[in-house]
């Protein structure tokens, strides 16, 4: 969604993004814009009042891009319980049952578009506008996703036409984890949710969630407040209990009637035993069961975020955002899937530090009669890491704990990345056009401890770009545009050794088409992508290393409808109902598999669902669908033993809930995931000891919100 405002004195468009906050919110109870709205990722106009009072209205369709959302009523819903039921809610976006070293909430993996759903490298995932991932250059995947579900207010996404303010790696396009704004008068909300199993096929289980926000703002503006999340207790199997910890204080300082400053102090904390892959035979016996005993994770992470604003006379903007990060991560693995067969213990840790510093400029003017709105910034990005493997080797059948770690491998890494980027704004009526370009110098090293090699790569990548938007009528609105994305190698794909093989950068160009239709209660787009990409990197399962694919062809329809039924008679006011497809081919079109689907991606994907509320009842009834999936580019269709190929069914499950209003402030739901108790699965294939991972099965849940 985008924002709105009714305007005497604007910023340019699209100012307040990238890392500043981005992302519409419409205000948590007791919350405006006097105590800091967060914004959308592109064009927003802001009222420069002492206040800075705004009024949030729909106007996502006037982006020139495919963009999709999920907000807190949508969210409320489907029964989502993490980021990944979130993400579902938006077309083109495909999430699978966690998996691998993403087998819990501390991980994530998405894939837009047909590329590969695995730990979101495809893709810029911010929170707030500031990279989620460790490092966005070094190391892009979410091994670690530090951030909680009950932290969010609302998720923005863009799938097109954001090249040339965002980077790298957006070729997926832009992910945006939006918080609760600080409240504008003393208060908050609170959400507590237990999950417990409602299946006769899963051991005995509960997980419990809670979340707050607490703050609030003076008369010019400053405000504070504290959000936490945790999320603690076992899953579906066992051996999967994890413990997580979210907690962020947020703050805006204002300084004069257009200016301020704002940003956060941010921890995240997680540990969690990891159930582990299964093969062919242990999930025909018990799909719900684990196989190992000793697989762990931890992770951590602190960062510090501060930016300045100034909107001077409406027709300038200013803007500067610092952000420094640190995090680590290791996890514990055996290799293979079953303790009874493992030889190897590995602990992975890993650490990385990321400094990044934007300031941006906005003009507004008309020369010649033509308005326009011009934007110039620059990104400065210091990131370091070190990783080590440190490595338990015993007979088969043993216990690894007495056996001695050895180090196998330990390397540091380092990237200075450079970015600059020119977008121009002009209306002609009701019709739009943004060109831009932005330019990524990238200087990418890796250095073995264990044998003194350096790997150094530089790249410097021009990354154009054209948007169109036309308003035919108040009701439709046709865009397209078209653009290149840009991936350097990351850190883990740069060699450790002298090597005759030399992986080449991800260079990509994207292409959409698309309208959006609104009248009455009915709301209405579709959309058509083409995304060519060069070089494509991806992690070949049988000789355990990167390879560069070749050329991959992504294209693919997606729609969406919604309709409000008050409006054809107010006898149904309450009642609403919304669906979403989306069709995506992506195939190789290099080498020995050429023709082949990718791995990991559904061709089909959809939603269904429907709300009613009348008086102090709500219920709501969603489904999600998808269709079948390979594990491996040589499409697979024939289980393997070991649980790592074969095709994956694909697979439909249904959610339910009830919303009794105890008091105008306090509301409680009951809810059921996965109805019918619908068994399905996916497979891990690029890790030593992948296999099967079993969705959840049907599960209960009782949540309660309040306001106060």
């Amino acid at each position: 969604m985008i924002v709105s405002i009714d305007i005497r004195r604007t910023a340019p468009a699209a100012l307040l993004c990238l890392f500043a906050g981005c992302g519409a919110t419409a205000a948590a109870p007791g919350a405006d814009a006097a105590a800091g709205v967060s914004v959308t990722l592109e064009e927003l106009d802001v009222t420069a009042s002492p206040l800075a009072t705004v009024r949030v209205a729909a106007a996502a369709r006037t982006y020139a891009g495919g963009r999709g959302e999920a907000n807190p009523a949508q969210l409320e819903a489907a029964g989502a319980q993490n980021i990944t039921d979130a993400l579902r809610l938006i077309p083109g976006v495909q999430t699978p049952v966690p998996n691998g070293p993403a087998s819990g909430d501390f991980a994530q993996s998405v894939g837009i578009r047909g590329l590969a759903s695995r730990l979101g490298g495809y893709a810029t995932v911010l929170l707030d506008g500031v990279p989620l991932s460790s490092a966005p250059y070094l190391q892009p995947e979410l091994s670690l996703a530090p951030v909680s579900f009950g932290m969010l207010e609302r998720v923005d996404v863009i799938k097109g036409g954001a090249a040339v303010r965002y980077g790298p790696q957006n070729v997926g396009g832009v992910i945006n984890y939006v918080t609760w704004p600080i409240p504008s008068a003393f208060g908050g909300q609170m959400r507590l949710r237990g999950n417990l199993n409602g299946s006769d096929r899963a051991g005995g289980f509960l997980n419990g969630q809670s979340d707050i926000v607490i703050g609030g703002s003076n008369s010019e503006g400053s405000g504070l407040a504290l959000l936490y999340s945790g999320n603690h207790g076992p899953s579906f199997r066992p051996r999967s209990n994890q413990d997580i910890d979210d907690a962020m204080l947020k703050y805006r300082v204002q300084l004069t009637p257009e200016s301020y400053v704002d940003g956060r102090v941010h921890g995240y904390n997680a540990s969690a035993e990891l159930p582990g892959p299964l093969d062919q035979a242990a999930y025909r016996r018990n799909p719900y069961g684990s196989t190992n005993a000793y697989q762990s994770y931890q992770g951590s992470r602190i960062e510090g975020v501060a930016r300045y604003v100034n909107e001077f006379d409406g027709t300038r903007y200013f803007e500067t955002t610092v952000f420094d990060l640190s995090s680590h991560r290791a996890f514990a693995l055996s290799n293979r899937n079953r303790d009874t067969l493992a030889t190897q213990f590995d602990l992975t840790p890993r650490n990385y530090n990321t400094f990044g510093i934007e300031p941006r400029f906005s003009v507004r003017s008309d020369p010649f009669g033509i308005p326009q709105e011009t934007s110039i910034g620059y990104r400065y990005v210091r990131e370091d890491a070190d990783e080590k493997r440190l490595r338990r080797s015993f007979r088969a059948g043993s216990v690894p704990f007495p056996f001695p770690s050895v180090p196998n491998r330990d390397s540091i890494g380092s990237t200075d990345a450079h970015a600059v980027y020119l977008d121009d704004k002009l209306t002609f009526g009701a019709l739009t056009v943004t060109p831009g370009i932005r330019v990524e110098d990238v200087t990418i090293g890796r250095r073995n401890n264990l044998n003194g090699f350096r790997a150094q790569e530089h790249y410097t990548v021009p990354l154009p770009s054209l948007r169109v938007g036309y308003a035919a009528t108040s009701e439709l609105f046709l865009y397209g545009n078209v653009g290149r994305s840009f991936g350097s190698l990351n850190f883990t794909q740069l060699p450790l050794a002298a090597s005759d093989q030399k992986l080449s950068p991800e260079i990509a160009t994207t292409a959409e088409v698309g309208a959006r239709y609104t009248l009455g209660g009915l709301t209405a787009e579709i959309a058509y992508f083409r995304l060519n990409f060069d070089n494509q990197i991806e992690f070949d399962a049988i000789r355990a290393d990167f390879i560069n694919v070749g050329r991959t062809l992504h294209r693919g329809l997606e729609t969406g409808l919604r309709y409000d039924f008050a409006s054809l008679d107010p006898a149904l006011s309450g009642l609403g109902a919304y669906a979403t497809y989306a069709y995506t081919r992506a195939t190789i079109q290099d080498g020995r598999f050429a023709g082949n689907d990718l791995r990991l991606y559904s061709r089909h994907t959809g939603t269904v669902g429907a709300s009613y509320a009348t008086g102090p009842w709500s219920f709501d009834w969603f489904g999600y669908a998808q269709s079948g999936q390979f594990a491996d580019e040589a499409n697979t269709a024939v289980p393997s033993a070991d649980g790592r190929f074969g095709r994956i069914p694909g697979w439909v499950i249904w959610n339910a809930r009830a919303t009794y209003a105890v008091t105008p402030e306090s509301r409680l739901g009951l809810g059921v995931v996965n109805v019918f108790d619908r068994r399905y699965f996916t497979r891990a294939s690029a890790e030593d000891n992948g296999g099967i991972f079993a969705g959840p099965p049907r599960t209960l849940y009782v949540e309660l919100r309040t306001r106060f």
